[in-house]
This record gives structure tokens, C-alpha cells and sequence, in this order.
């Protein structure tokens, strides 16, 4: 082998001292100062452990004064290698000058070699456990990539089947669009959270925005940061105020703001359609009032927002609380193509109750009678309708591929599809007991209201139902007086309708019985909302009141209280399924107490007894609710103008209540 001085050799058995240099070589002696280590070797010219270093067009190669080259060609002068180099893009702000060549001489000490090939050719070897260890990792790591699992690993929370459910099934969809309507207290939340965090460890997401209501934004902010890791920018006025120059929606990746902010700004709507977004979830999506000639503007931006993301989730407890022409403007934003008129719609909608009848036969395995033959061959054609049959009669093996194939056409072509998720309690078991107390009340003095005739008008049907009383007049206050003090220890969430009547109970209260309640009422901020649901909860404060106005019947959590009063009721059943939804969830580890206090012989009556004993609201969910307030309601409202003004009806409440009992209960 020939020695020239200034040539760069490494140590076989000393890789460790990293790239030497030949500074003498004789006929016995060579020696090679490793400068990195400040080290100096000699060895015997004939066996010396040396291997010659000499790096490859195209590899990278580092300069002694930090600057890293990309070898283009190579030259040799004299035993000496001669590098021409080319700089890299990212050492190109770097004040050394830039060298069109140099020689081994001016290498930098340290070992560098990047390929496999190079680290083996030069002897840099690990020992096999290193080896094993990294192996193993690497098909660890490669297993996960392929598990249907990879990012439902690492959720606080948890294993319930429902969730996982919808939450697998949607992950496995090329950019889902779904409305996610589980009944209250299921988790609909939770079930966003998982898709939201699989979608991202997947890749899928990069650019999340979420829209919520106002009084849920710190609700999502802490339960997405402590359950999923996953850290959203809440953006409002006052952030959105320090980007004059740029898109604020552009600085942020995960991005959360309310529904009343972007109305309140028009001009943050406008950044907001022009950002680009890879999921967009809408929370509580029945306030997007919708009419076929008159969408509200909060509906349009909406609509626009899912035009643009490829993905998207709406979550509604409530899907028709607006009616069916509300459920199908809420489909429309996810599928404009699939539903694409009102009227068209509700015809289809008239036929999914037999559809879904048939499709259960199926799921079953059962033999199709004459009318499910028929539809099905209707749907799906008579040849595979006859294929069923047949499958299901001679019980071959192949029968659960048939049936599932069916459903799935079925699923595809008739009825809402797949966009659709609902789970309800009745299928779901664990919750707690609802238990009814209610609690008949004095009524008002001034006895019943009369009705002006003359011009045959008559007052609100709200204002019939619950007039306005100064709360030492009103006997439901004293009730509620006698219920804290026979359960001094335990915590109580009062709702009513108006911030107006939160706020005359709370000053009752406080003034003339020295009861200090929580307030959360829309007339609140954020924050101080926030603070008050923060006190009620905090066992050491020993609150034992939480009053709140409509705006805490959604999407708040107090699971931790087992104690509901319904200072009034709400016209709508699913609005008095969400009041109930807020004790009534998955963790509630105790029975709920409902107590409703209410006038005798009053209007007030007959809307508690059209819950309890037509609707049986109180004991259980009841999905049927808004159909059947449709269709009675025009009677009942009757009953409730006839009682106010003591007018005698034209028949008894029972026959009413009778006729309007749903299926399952009458």
C-alpha cells in the first residue's frame, strides 16, 4: 500500500478517533494524527489496521471550516484526491467562503459517512444487540402503520363500543362527511375527538377549524387538549385584532372560534373562506336556520366552509328539532348532490319506514313475507331478492355474505345513507334511573288570565303558560327553598328559559334566604360562565346551586350533580331531552332526581301531564316526541288557551293524552 503524507485514513480497530492524517510515512513506520481526538498512532507499514478513505460523487462531504459540500467529481494529483465540490442549498447563508475545490488535506476531522455500503466498506460495524433493538423497532413501527388501531392509541378515554364503533367505521372513509346525532349524553363529542385525532395521526388532517357555540368554546378547548392532546388556538376579536397584515385563520393549524363571533365580524367570514381547511366540525348544527328561499347567514357560511373542506363532521343531539326541512339542510351540507331538493326529500323520507323494516328482516336472516319480497325486488330487482329467499330458506353458509350485501345496498340507495350516525339510549345500556318528583305548586293569586276577545287575539302562548311573578308571589320559589333545605349537602342545576327569571331567583336567593347559587346566563361572558360552572363544581365551595337560563341545556356536562329542577318547561321535547342530557350521560353514578314544580289547576298542568303521561319525557327518551308535538299541537295548544281563560274544551285531556301516546307505551 503507498503512504503519502496528507492522505486520510481511518482506524479499523479505532473507528472511535474519527479521520486521520498521514503526516509520516518511512519504509517501516506510518504515522497518523487523528486530530479530532488530538491523538497520534504509529504503525508497522506492512500490517497496519488503516482502511483509505475516499468519498463518491454525489455523497456529502464537510469542509474543516463547517462548510458541507456535494462531491461532483474527483481528481487525483500525486496520491492525493482532489474534491470539486459544489455548495448545499441550506449552508448557502453561511459567511465562509465558498470553495470550488480542495483536497483530502482540508477534509474535516470528524468520521462522516452517510450510506449503508460506506459504513460497512469502512468498518463503522455496531454490535448485534444494536442491530437486533433496531430491527425490532422498525417492525414495531411498521406493524402500527398497518394496524386498523393507528390513531385510536393514546385517547384519554374510555372503551365504550358505541364510540369506537362510529369512530372506526367513519376513519376507514376517504374524507368522511357525516352528521354525528346520537342521542344527548352519548358522546357525540368524544366520538369527534377520536376521528379528529386518527385522522390527523394519520396524515389525513393537517388544518382543523371548529365551530361551536359560544358557551361551549372552553368545553372543547380543554376536553380535545386532556383527552386527545391536541392543542387548538381559540380565536376570537381581540387574537384575530394582532394580524393586520396576514390571514389570522392562516397562523394556526387547529383552530376553534364561535358561531356568534363570525357573525358579529362579516369581514373575519371572508379570511375565514379564504384559508384552506382539511376538516371542519360543526357542533350543535341545528341552530343553522335554513328555509328553501331563505337560508340564514349563518347557514351560508356554513354551506361555503364545507364546500371548500374536504371533510366534515355536524353534530346535533336534536336533528329534527327544526322539523324535517331543518334534517334536510343539514344533510345538504354534506351531500348538495345526494339531497338536492326539499321536496323530493320528504317524498323519499315517507318510504324509509319500510325500507328500514325490510332491511331488520334481513339483518336477521329472516324469510321475507309477500310485501317485503315485493319492495325488495322493487329495490334491488327480483333476482336477488329470489337469491335471498332461497339462501335464508335452504340456511346455506354463504347467507351472512348475501345479507350483508343487501343491507348495504339498501343502506347506499334509500334512506339518509351513510352520512348518518344515531345511537340511542334505548340500544345502549348503563345510564342511570330518571326519577319524576314532581311538585305541585300554589297558583297565582291573580287567578286565570283573560283573553281579549274583542279583537280575538290572545297573549303568547309562553307568556299563558308562565306569567311573570316576583318571587315571594310565585309558590314554585318556595319550593325550591324547602328542596335545598331537605338536601343540604347535595348539588342542584336549576334551568328555566330566560336570563331574566335566572337572575330574580338568584337575587331571591340570595337576598332573602343568604343562598349564594352559581349563575349562566348568555348575558355572561365566556369566561365568567366558565368560572361559575368552575364554582359549582368545586366540591370545596360547597355550592349547592347552579341556576341557568337555556343556554346551559347544551352541550355542558354535570354529570357530577344527580339533582335536575325545571323551573319551567320548554314547548319542544328534544329542548327538554337536552336539559335532562346534562345530568343524564355516560358517568352519571347516580339516580336523577327531576323535580318539577308546577301550577295546580293551571295551564302549567297541562303541559306537565302531556310530558309525563302522554310523552313519558321525564322517565325516558323519547325520540317520537317532536313528530307527535306536530301533529297534536294545534289541540294542545287549544286545551292551554281554553284552561287559561276557564273555557270548558270540547274533549277531555285524557282522550288527547291517549291518542297521542307512542307505540311502545300505548
Amino acid at each position: 500500500m503507498e503512504y503519502v503524507v496528507g492522505q486520510r485514513w481511518i482506524s479499523e480497530s479505532e473507528t472511535n478517533l474519527g479521520l486521520g492524517i498521514i503526516i509520516n510515512a518511512n519504509e517501516r513506520i506510518v504515522e497518523v494524527a487523528f486530530l479530532s481526538q488530538e491523538v497520534i498512532r504509529s504503525y508497522s507499514r506492512r500490517n497496519a489496521p488503516l482502511i483509505r478513505v475516499n468519498y463518491e460523487i454525489g455523497e456529502e462531504v464537510s469542509h474543516k471550516k463547517g462548510r458541507k459540500y456535494l462531491v461532483d467529481s474527483i481528481d487525483e494529483v500525486d496520491g492525493i484526491i482532489h474534491y470539486f465540490v459544489s455548495p448545499l442549498e441550506d449552508e448557502s447563508n453561511q459567511e465562509d467562503e465558498i470553495l470550488a475545490s480542495f483536497s483530502e488535506v482540508e477534509l474535516a476531522h470528524a468520521l462522516q459517512f452517510q450510506t449503508p455500503e460506506t459504513r460497512l466498506l469502512y468498518g463503522q460495524i455496531d454490535k448485534n444487540r444494536w442491530f437486533d433493538l433496531r430491527y425490532k423497532t422498525l417492525e414495531l413501527h411498521s406493524n402500527l402503520l398497518r394496524s386498523g388501531c393507528k390513531g385510536f392509541l393514546g385517547p384519554r378515554v374510555s372503551l365504550i363500543p358505541h364510540q369506537y364503533h362510529i369512530a372506526d367505521e367513519v376513519c376507514h372513509r376517504h374524507f368522511p362527511r357525516i352528521l354525528l346525532a346520537d342521542e344527548v349524553g352519548l358522546g357525540k363529542t368524544i366520538e369527534a375527538g377520536l376521528i379528529l385525532h386518527q385522522q390527523i395521526n394519520a396524515g389525513v388532517v393537517q388544518r382543523a377549524l371548529v365551530i361551536v357555540p359560544e358557551n361551549l368554546l372552553h368545553q372543547w378547548l380543554v376536553e380535545m387538549a386532556r383527552r386527545f392532546n391536541l392543542t387548538f388556538s381559540l380565536f376570537d376579536a381581540e387574537r384575530c385584532a394582532n394580524y393586520e397584515d396576514e390571514n389570522p385563520f392562516e397562523t394556526e393549524q387547529l383552530i376553534l372560534c364561535s358561531l356568534d363571533f363570525l357573525m358579529d365580524h362579516p369581514e373575519r367570514q371572508e379570511q375565514l373562506l379564504a384559508a384552506e381547511w382539511d376538516m371542519l366540525i360543526v357542533d350543535e348544527a341545528h341552530h343553522l336556520a335554513w328555509l328553501p328561499d331563505a337560508p340564514s347567514v349563518s347557514y351560508q357560511l356554513v354551506d361555503q366552509l364545507a364546500s371548500i373542506a374536504p371533510s366534515v363532521l355536524l353534530l346535533t343531539a336534536t336533528p329534527e328539532q327544526l322539523g324535517p326541512e331543518g334534517h334536510f339542510a343539514r344533510l345538504r351540507l354534506l351531500d348538495p348532490h345526494r339531497f338536492h331538493d326539499l321536496k323530493t326529500f320528504l317524498q323519499e323520507e315517507k318510504s324509509y319506514i319500510p325500507v328500514a323494516q325490510c332491511a331488520k328482516k334481513v339483518i336477521q336472516h329472516e324469510v321475507l313475507d309477500a310485501e317485503n319480497e315485493t319492495l325488495l325486488a322493487s329495490l334491488l330487482g327480483e333476482e336477488i331478492t329470489r337469491k335471498y329467499q332461497k339462501s335464508v330458506q335452504d340456511k346455506n353458509e354463504d347467507i351472512h355474505k348475501l345479507a350483508s350485501t343487501v343491507t348495504s345496498a339498501l343502506i347506499d340507495r334509500h334512506g339518509t345513507g351513510r352520512v348518518l350516525f344515531r345511537n340511542t339510549r334505548k340500544n345502549i345500556h348503563g345510564f342511570s334511573k330518571r326519577i319524576l318528583k314532581p311538585i305541585p305548586c300554589l297558583p297565582p293569586q291573580n287567578g286565570a288570565l283573560t283573553l281579549t276577545k274583542d279583537n280575538n287575539t290572545s297573549p303568547p302562548l309562553r307568556e299563558v303558560l308562565f306569567p311573570e311573578l316576583p318571587c315571594e308571589e310565585d309558590s314554585r320559589f318556595t319550593a325550591i327553598i324547602h328542596l335545598l333545605k331537605q338536601y343540604r349537602s347535595e348539588k342542584f342545576v336549576l334551568i328555566c328559559a330566560d336570563p331574566s327569571t335566572a337572575l330574580d331567583i338568584d337575587a331571591g336567593l340570595r337576598i332573602k334566604h343568604g343562598i349564594h347559587a352559581a349563575v349562566f346566563h348568555e348575558g355572561m361572558t365566556m369566561i365568567e360562565r366558565d368560572r361559575s360552572a368552575a364554582f359549582f363544581a368545586d366540591p370545596e365551595e360547597s355550592c349547592p346551586l347552579l341556576i341557568c337560563s337555556e343556554i346551559g341545556s347544551e352541550g355542558r356536562n354535570f354529570q357530577f350533580a344527580h339533582h335536575l329542577v325545571l323551573f319551567d318547561l320548554p314547548l319542544n321535547p328534544d329542548l327538554l331531552e337536552q336539559r335532562i342530557g346534562r345530568l343524564d350521560r355516560i358517568g352519571q353514578t347516580q339516580d336523577i332526581q327531576i323535580h318539577v314544580p308546577y301550577f295546580e289547576n293551571h295551564p302549567q298542568e297541562i303541559l306537565f301531564n302531556w310530558y309525563n303521561t302522554a310523552l313519558h319525557s321525564f322517565q325516558q327518551s323519547n325520540s317520537t316526541g317532536p313528530a307527535l308535538l306536530n301533529e297534536y299541537q294545534a289541540e294542545l295548544e287549544q286545551f292551554i288557551f281554553k284552561a287559561s281563560s276557564n273555557d270548558t274544551p270540547s274533549k277531555s285531556l285524557k282522550t288527547l293524552f291517549h291518542a297521542s301516546l307512542p307505540t311502545e307505551c300505548s
